[in-house]
């Protein structure tokens, strides 16, 4: 139980590494080489922050200059500025528990098959080469902020931050404790997650353009080792001393590159040579920190200036070992090509024995009558020579007796012979193809145990040999002892079973290059399609199963339990039509090349959909679908008179399915009236009431719209309701206007101002001539009786200067009007002599001077009150006009009301219960009872023959899939499978039966014994 869990495990997290990797590509260019230089860059010079720390011994000008050349400590140095430097932990603590969280919530992604959600697997992709590849070293180093007062001084501390005014170092005790122990769980997940993450994340395809290569994570994860070592092991330099831990460091800095030589990783010599520089430097920055701490542990050139200069050589000489490094991977490549250009003299002088001694056998062959025939092909012959290198094998006897073997050995170890078959396969030169296969196998004979050589084999078989047969042989050999090998070769075995897997579902799935998740999203919606077209084909013959019984045919034995059973199979029946089109649309947008998906949407569209001639056109898609692929294997005359016959046979099953179907047609057009004629003619009936209702409800609603618009809301009516209210306002602020301006000429005159004066007279003319002119506008413009009245026929009796005395006059309003415009205009014409005169009675005053009286006298007293009348009865006009047009809306509005609940009391009548006996699925429960019995269990047999093929044809696939996981079948087996399920030759059938309900269907043959269901269930 516990090692199937495991397996799970290691395939959930397998397939979720090889996804995130699959969809990356990598153009090798010279910007993204500059690229991962940059990030080499930036991870080294964190490494060099943390191995040159004062713990070690290193002075603090020295520490201070290795951290500035850090860019990333420079960016959070710069940070820790503004925000509190715990913020970070807080930073990278959320980081890391994000990228778990999406790691596991992408491997359960993985393992459900829901690939309908890539962003997971996007963002998983983005952080880890963010978090793992740039800035692994940082992030450590953040998440150990709260114990970090135990190796530095940086203040303020962690615990003065959390605590103030307590310790300056307490990071396990209260309340430091509650941060410092989910830190150290937080720091182990993050650290195995970096160490698997670089440990997997290769490319397995030897002629893959990514720079990691299968033998990457190997040396990757022994530095990542060394970052965290470097990170973590200085927090026990007071207990083992500071020698003993940049000793465990500089070891492993060395194995690191030691690994490094040995292997050259990456697939890109630019990238090997950089990294071998990367790495020397890494080295010596190690030896000099146990150099420096040494120095310090044995009190050694201690004192400030010569320690300082001791230093200042020890970092000046990183650009030498730069150069070293540089040099060391450059001699070991160079060292192999002269390994390969031995080994290729040897291969070519045996190769050229070779070619002798067929030679000799030839010409014996020739002279002894021997015909080789035109079978045997030479350059066949040759190429499984050169491939399968004739090395001569040594056992254990032969080799203990044979001083000379480590001499005559091509590769001192599997690994050398692993690196040499990689280095060869890097220039890019196909003519080494059969050279390469000879190294190859030199390799496995001289070292058959190595795993990484029997890896790299099934990897050149595969994919560039393309030789699946000896892959698989060499697969069935490594796969025997799987569990006992490393974990990152059991993922080379995943990857090379998942890219054989998409390489043989390119035909069923009709792509070029077949992807995973390609793969994941064809094997779930096929498996949705095929289950929504199944349960549509059991539906129907659930429906025609219920029809075969007698109590269905028999009016006076049906219960309404009866029909509600059929009701639900239809309901059930609609829904897996819903299920199953949208499934088959969704496929056919990413995969309308794919043959078993064109076929397998045509008979849907034959048995369930009812449509004969759409299904013939997607079978002729995927016939010339597989035309177009068999094309190139048969001759050009033979595939013409092979396409001619299939579209013949085609052609004529398609002819005789649309005839049949016709037939049906009319015949249901004959009894479609006999069949719920009453309910039928009932809702023609509502029809046509619903739309004179509707007809009548709009000529309501039109004609009351354009009386309210042309009768009550014309321009006309608003100017006088409205605008001359407003005008009649302004009038009669002019009369006070003008009063006051008068009054401003007599103080302009006393003192003695003209121009004020001018001014203010020629404003009083103005306001006279507005008062008129909008008076002679309201006179053309009465609209009601009072208004008439008020104009013309009220008397207004006002005080007018006469011969030195004041006398009353009457007028109507309308000539009111014009005379007080008139005495205002002339009052305007008053001189200012005349206004500075003292007070004198009115016979000794000039006509001018009486007029301003005249204005003074009457203005507050007739004016004003008169036209405040004027509006008043304005505004009762407009009130009048708004009531009229609301008891238009209103009675418009009720009219229209009626008119709808009318609409709505007959359709709530008559329509649910007619729709009720006019819906799909009472018609066909109708028209199913109308059938014989005889009809009935013709068509139960034929949905129940479809059914059972498709389940057959399911077991079967089940069971080449197992027999595939478990080593392939033998081709017999899988031609007579081939053979029995070609059920998608036979012709869809004929739906006469129906159109002959009352003879017996005994005598018909199997396509004609056909259903009906499928016309009706289509909605004909």
């Amino acid at each position: 139980m516990l090692g199937k869990k495991i397996e799970v495990i290691k395939s959930t997290m397998f397939g979720l590494f090889y996804v995130m990797t699959e969809g990356v590509v990598w153009d090798n260019t010279p910007a993204m080489r500059r690229k991962t230089f940059l990030i080499m860059a930036i991870d080294y010079l964190q490494v060099q922050r943390i191995l040159c720390a004062s713990r070690y011994g290193w002075t603090g000008a020295t520490v201070s200059v290795v951290q500035n050349t850090d860019i990333v400590y420079v960016c959070t140095s710069l940070i820790s500025h503004v925000i509190p430097r715990y913020s970070l932990f807080i930073v990278a603590s959320l980081l890391v528990l994000g990228t778990l969280a999406d790691t596991f919530y992408a491997a359960h992604l993985f393992k459900t098959g829901s690939i309908d959600r890539m962003w997971p697997l996007k963002l998983l992709r983005m952080l880890v080469a963010t978090m793992v590849t740039t800035a692994f070293s940082s992030l450590i180093k953040w998440l150990l902020i709260p114990t970090d007062c135990l190796v530095s001084n940086v203040r303020p501390t962690f615990s003065e931050e959390v605590h103030p005014g307590g310790s300056l170092c307490e990071p396990f005790s209260m309340p430091g404790i509650l941060a410092t122990v989910p830190m150290i769980l937080i720091a182990l997940a993050y650290i195995t997650f970096a160490l698997v993450t670089s440990f997997l994340v290769f490319e397995c395809n030897p002629l893959s353009r990514q720079p990691r290569a299968s033998s990457t994570g190997r040396v990757e994860v022994l530095f990542a080792m060394v970052k965290v070592s470097g990170t973590v092991l200085i927090y026990f330099a007071d207990y083992v001393t500071s020698v003993a831990v940049t000793a465990v460091i500089f070891i492993g800095s060395c194995i690191v590159m030691r690994a490094h030589l040995t292997r050259l990783p990456w697939h890109d010599h630019l990238i090997n040579l950089l990294r071998g520089g990367v790495l020397a430097c890494v080295s010596w920055v190690a030896f000099s920190s146990l150099l420096v701490s040494t120095m310090e542990a044995a009190n050694l050139l201690q004192d400030s200036w010569t320690q300082q200069q001791v230093q200042w050589a020890l970092i000046g000489m990183l650009p030498v070992a730069f150069l070293m490094g540089l040099r060391l991977v450059h001699t070991k490549r160079e060292a192999i090509h002269m390994s390969l250009n031995r080994l290729r003299g040897d291969w070519e002088v045996q190769l050229a024995a070779q070619r002798s001694q067929e030679a000799n056998e030839a010409s014996n062959w020739n002279n002894t009558g021997v015909s080789l025939g035109k079978s045997f092909d030479r350059s066949a012959s040759f190429a499984t020579r050169t491939t399968t290198a004739n090395v001569p094998k040594k056992t254990m006897y032969s080799s203990f007796f044979d001083p000379t073997l480590d001499s005559k050995r091509a590769f001192a170890t599997g690994i050398d012979a692993h690196t040499s078959a990689r280095m060869l396969l890097s220039m890019r030169r196909e003519d080494d193809l059969p050279f390469l296969a000879h190294v190859l196998m030199r390799g496995m004979e001289e070292h058959p145990d190595c795993p990484d050589l029997k890896l790299l084999q099934i990897t050149m078989e595969r994919f560039v040999y393309k030789n699946n047969a000896r892959a698989a042989e060499a697969e069935r050999s490594v796969k025997g002892n799987v569990n006992k090998l490393s974990i990152d070769y059991q993922y080379v075995l995943y990857v090379v079973d998942r890219k054989t897997t998409q390489a043989s579902a390119q035909e069923s799935i009709g792509l070029g290059n077949v992807t995973s998740m390609n793969l994941m999203e064809w094997g779930a919606g096929i498996e949705r399609a095929r289950k929504a077209h199944l349960a549509a084909i059991h539906r129907i013959r659930d429906f025609w199963k219920h029809l075969r019984k007698k109590t269905y045919h028999n009016a006076e034995c049906l219960a309404p339990g009866d029909v509600r059973e059929l009701l639900v199979v239809l309901d059930g029946l609609e829904e897996a039509i819903r299920n199953a089109s949208g499934e088959y649309e969704s496929l056919l947008v990413n995969y309308s090349s794919s043959t078993e998906l064109l076929r397998n949407y045509a008979n849907f569209t034959d048995h369930i959909l009812n449509d004969s001639a759409a299904a013939e056109k997607i079978r002729a898609q995927a016939m010339s679908l597989e035309d177009d692929v068999s094309e190139d294997a048969a001759g050009g005359d033979e595939f013409k008179a092979k396409q001619v016959m299939l579209e013949d046979s085609g052609s004529s099953a398609s002819s005789s399915n649309d005839n049949g179907r016709t037939k049906i047609r009319k015949w249901l057009a004959t009894v479609e009236v006999k069949i719920l004629g009453k309910e039928q003619k009932a809702l023609v009936w509502l029809h046509r009431k619903v739309k004179a209702l509707m007809f009548i409800l709009v000529a309501v609603a039109t004609t009351g719209f354009v009386l309210i618009n042309n009768g009550l809301l014309t321009e006309d009516a608003m100017f006088r309701n409205i605008q001359l209210i407003d005008q009649t306002g302004v009038s009669r602020a002019f009369g006070l206007v003008a009063a006051i301006e008068l009054r401003n000429m007599m103080l302009a005159a006393h003192a003695h101002d003209k121009d004020a004066f001018r001014n203010s007279s020629s404003k009083v003319k103005e306001m006279a001539l507005a008062i008129k002119e909008q008076h002679l506008v309201n006179y053309e413009h009465l609209t009601s009786r009072d208004l008439q009245y008020f104009y013309r026929d009220k008397q207004i009796t006002f005080e007018v200067p006469i011969d030195g005395h004041w006398e009353e006059e009457t007028f109507n309003f309308f000539h009111y009007g014009i005379e007080y415009s008139r005495y205002l205009a002339r009052a305007a014409t008053v001189s200012m002599e005349e206004l500075t005169l003292e007070e004198a009675p009115l016979s000794e005053v000039s006509a001018n001077r009486a007029t301003v009286a005249l204005v003074f006298e009457n203005t507050h007293s007739f004016f004003v009150p008169l036209f405040e009348e004027l509006v008043t009865k304005y505004e009762d006009n407009v009130s009048s006009y708004a009531q009229l047009a609301s008891m238009a809306v209103q009675v418009i509005t009720t009219v229209n009301a009626l008119l709808i609940c009318l609409t709505a009391f007959f359709v709530l009548r008559r329509l649910p219960k007619g729709l009720r006996k006019m819906q799909f699925r009472h018609f066909v429960c109708f028209f199913g009872m109308a059938l014989s019995r005889n009809v009935s269990k013709k068509i139960f047999e034929y949905y129940e023959e479809i059914e059972l093929q498709m389940k057959i044809l399911e077991d079967e696939e089940l069971a080449i899939k197992h027999l595939g996981d478990e080593g392939g079948m033998p081709e017999q087996a899988e031609e007579a499978i081939n053979g029995e399920c070609s059920s998608d030759t036979k012709p869809s059938p004929a739906i006469a039966v129906a159109a002959r309900v009352g003879e017996e269907p005994h005598n018909l043959s199997m396509q004609q014994q056909c259903p009906v269901v499928n016309t009706v269930a289509s909605g004909e």
